[in-house]
């Protein structure tokens, strides 16, 4: 049992690197101002290699790979934690309404950004409710 519950920490810290991997990535197509589909192969290539280079220094960094190799919710929550900043650079991408649709400012989310807001409102209450890291 014991073994089954470190091994729980050790594929939740490997979910948690694969998915900062995802962050730099969403974060250097913000930062180039491109759709995905506008990149140059020189440009998609120091995306992924950004991305790579800075999970890899995730995963070597010493506070985290220590939290990996506990039995805790630190690596749980850190997982929940990056899940919840994925979501949110996720629903940066969608589409924007159009010009003559007037858009309500109270009230509803347009239907495509219903499922963004409940995931990240979900990963940030369970992360909040695993382990408290602010």
């Amino acid at each position: 049992m014991a073994y089954w519950i470190n091994m729980s920490s050790v594929v939740a810290s490997s979910a948690t690197v694969m998915v900062v991997c995802w962050i730099i990535s969403l974060l250097a197509r913000k930062i180039l101002g491109k759709p995905t589909g506008d990149l140059k192969s020189h440009e998609a290539q120091q995306i992924w290699l950004a991305s790579i280079v800075g999970s890899l220094s995730l995963l070597f960094c010493s506070t985290f790979w220590n939290n990996a190799t506990e039995t805790e919710t630190y690596a749980l929550s850190t997982l929940l934690m990056c899940l919840t900043i994925w979501s949110m650079l996720s629903w940066d991408y969608l589409p924007s309404a159009p010009a003559n649709k007037p858009v309500a400012l109270v009230g509803s989310l347009p239907t495509r950004a219903k499922p963004w807001s409940t995931h990240v409102q979900l990963a940030n209450l369970t992360s909040f409710k695993s382990h408290l890291l602010f």
